[in-house]
């Protein structure tokens, strides 16, 4: 998950950036094995309007990810398809507050993202 370019010009490889990603990574997996051990406790039936805008935000990035890799733009793929998913599942977990976040939702946020 490095900031590679997109063209036929050297990678640009960073190693900091690299690492960066790595540590990112793994905090990611870190919060869905947290989710994971939590799963009971997590809200479940109708989703709220808070649940519905998360779900069109997923939408949005498997479709704009889908493009950029069809088109060869990775870097914009890696944008859309891991930085976007991360915001809309901050801005949920956010919008929930204490009434919590959806289980079906985060369910396929974590599918969609793995």
């Amino acid at each position: 998950m490095d900031d590679a370019g997109d063209g036929m010009d050297d990678a640009n490889f960073v190693f900091e950036t690299a690492n960066t990603a790595i540590l990112r990574l793994m905090k990611e997996i870190s919060w869905m094995e947290e989710v994971l051990a939590a799963e009971f406790s997590l809200r479940r039936g109708p989703r709220c309007t808070y649940a519905g805008v998360f779900d069109n935000e997923i939408n949005i990035a498997v479709k704009m990810t889908e493009q950029h890799y069809n088109d060869y733009m990775f870097r914009e793929a890696l944008k859309t398809g891991f930085y976007d998913l991360q915001s809309a599942r901050d801005e949920y977990r956010f919008s929930c507050g204490t009434g919590g976040m959806n289980c079906d939702f985060l369910w396929r946020f974590m599918d969609v993202q793995t």
